[in-house]
């Protein structure tokens, strides 16, 4: 049974749980009551196994248990089932964590509890960097071997805090779970009748994995319960199940989704416009809706009926996008997918396929968090408006930026290393490089050139390659690495910013747009190319970069000494508020 945080508010099972023996995390963003969700946690963990809380000695970090929760966690203080220890340590190191986890064992922590670490704040600062991972790999392996269920908790007052989670996401091979608590934006769309609306949190798991589901992309909708602890309130639709059923067999088509088939059934309704499908669906709770997309559909429109549809109609009404004769793109398929379809149909599929496809897609419901708004998802999925070439320096900054907003997303990129061949240079083969869509980048080394395929899957990737690049690129490159992975992308241009930063690298704009001008002569033969002025010779060290999850060395967890100043010290029983 693992360790209980959030119950469901029926009581019935728990909503939200950490497994013994594994590390997650927990932020909060604005007013997000972050002391009513660590004691709620303590208390519900202590229902069942001990409960233990860790805050560091200053400055304090969490307030005193809610009002309404107050008297409840005292007795779980004053019986022992929750325990409170200070620590006097700074931002510490993997060392001095292992230390303090040895003198766990004087304080007698034992197997199946679970630990709340409320200073990690402190141990974390803005912006994470990656040479933190041991630190979480020190936790994550004495939590393997002690089966503890570890909480590190995040603060909502932390500079920079909303973006914690986001930015934790580079640790995911360390960790069983990544979860952010804020104020829900609105809390009048979902609130049941009778639910304060002031009271309501949104729950955004970005990962979950647990012995009693895994979740990824979830939010769940909190309320305060009767005993003043947060809990998961009950997924509500505004429409009876009545008025779900009746409606369940209709299905509304746009036209131009006929193609390849002989005529709509009698009771579908045919739509020859985007507008005229809106209107058709008004009032439509559970009904099935089929749109095209063809080579004179209009993005945004398309994008905007998904969107109002799913607004409208709530989450039984089933979307389905059809390609016609064209290709969605991977950025256009994940965006539209956000916005609320359930099912795109690649132009492959026959019209009878389609139909058996349509049939499996009918018991389905849209649980995925909408945008608040068309413009926000916009903002946020769509690319840097930016292509081509960059300077190293503002290349690592915009992919940097772009990875950031794809973890959020689940969009898959892929970076590229690509090693010139020899006799080139880095500008020789930039130069039969040829970009189109935006938030495609590319930028180069003293030997090596990067590019940045953005919305890219791993099968594509070769293909796209030999597409941007006018000669074969066994020509140009003597080998290549692929970072396909965004957490693995993410290291490597962290350390090619490092890099840039120290204004090693070249910048070969000048140079770049020299050769586009050129363009309407005939291109040099690969045998002579380009000539540019020499570069000064730099002398730079070798940039080594981390396998994404390398695991740390295990070391045997340090005895606790009596002749050496212990780490921990417990908190009066007296209490539960950290002072």
């Amino acid at each position: 049974m693992p360790a209980r945080l959030i119950h469901a508010q029926d009581g019935s099972s728990s909503a939200l749980a950490a497994d013994y023996g594994t590390v997650s995390a927990v932020c909060t963003v604005g007013d997000a009551e972050s002391a009513r969700f660590v004691w709620g946690a303590l208390l519900a963990s202590a229902a069942t196994s001990a409960a233990w809380l860790l805050t560091g000695a200053a400055p304090p970090r969490l307030s005193a248990a809610p009002v309404d929760i107050a008297a409840a966690t005292e007795a779980a203080v004053a019986a022992g089932r929750i325990k409170i220890l200070r620590h006097r340590l700074g931002r510490p190191s993997p060392s001095a964590i292992r230390t303090m986890l040895a003198e766990f064992d004087y304080f007698g922590m034992t197997s199946n509890s679970l630990l709340i670490i409320d200073c990690a704040d402190h141990w974390f600062e803005q912006p994470v960097r990656r040479a933190r991972a041991p630190l979480i790999e020190s936790l994550r392996q004495w939590a393997q071997r002690r089966q503890i269920a570890v909480v590190l908790f995040f603060h909502a007052h932390t500079a920079g805090g909303a973006d914690r989670a986001t930015a934790l996401l580079r640790f995911a091979p360390h960790m069983a779970g990544i979860a952010r608590i804020s104020r829900d934006p609105d809390p009048g769309e979902y609130a049941r009748p009778g639910a304060d609306p002031a009271l309501r949190l949104q729950c955004r798991l970005l990962f979950w994995f647990g012995s009693l589901s895994v979740l990824a992309n979830e939010t769940l909708m909190l309320e305060r319960g009767a005993d003043g602890t947060l809990q998961v309130a009950p997924a509500v639709d505004e429409r009876s199940e009545r008025q779900a059923a009746l409606d369940s067999d209709s299905v509304v088509v746009l036209r131009s989704a006929l193609a390849g088939s002989g005529g709509a059934p009698a009771h579908w309704v045919v739509c020859e416009s985007l507008s005229d499908v809106l209107i058709a669906c008004a009032g439509a709770a559970a009904a099935t809706v089929i749109l095209s997309f063809e080579r004179t559909t209009p993005h945004d429109a398309l994008m905007q009926v998904v969107f109002r549809l799913r607004q409208m109609a709530g989450s039984r009404l089933k979307i389905i996008v059809r390609e016609l004769k064209v290709r969605l793109r991977y950025n256009e398929e994940t965006m539209i997918g956000r916005l609320g379809a359930n099912l795109i149909v690649p132009m492959e599929v026959s019209y009878a396929r389609f139909l058996g496809m349509m049939e499996m897609v009918q018991s389905q419901v849209f649980k995925a968090a909408l945008p608040r708004s068309y413009e926000e998802a916009m903002q946020d999925g769509l690319p840097e408006q930016v292509l081509g070439y960059l300077p190293p320096i503002a290349f690592a900054r915009a992919v940097s930026d772009t990875l950031a907003r794809s973890r959020a997303l689940a969009i898959d990129n892929v970076l590229v290393r690509l090693t010139v061949a020899n006799g080139l240079t880095p500008l020789d083969a930039m130069r039969h490089c040829s970009l189109k869509r935006a938030g495609d980048l590319f930028t180069a080394d003293r030997k090596t050139v990067l590019v940045f395929l953005f919305a890219c899957r791993e099968m594509d990737a070769t293909q796209t390659l030999e597409r941007i690049f006018a000669l074969p690129i066994s020509e140009l490159f003597g080998s290549e690495h692929r970072y396909i992975a965004n957490l693995a992308a993410q290291s490597a241009i962290e350390a090619f910013g490092q890099r840039a930063g120290d204004g090693r690298l070249p910048d070969l704009s000048v140079e770049l747009q020299r050769i586009a001008g050129l363009r309407t002569a005939p291109a040099a033969p690969l045998t002579a190319p380009f000539t540019t002025p020499p570069l000064a010779p730099v002398v730079g060290g070798v940039t080594t970069i981390l396998r994404a999850g390398a695991v740390a060395p295990q070391h045997t967890p340090l005895r606790l000494r009596s002749d050496a100043m212990p780490i921990l010290t417990q908190a009066p029983v007296t209490s539960p508020v950290v002072p």
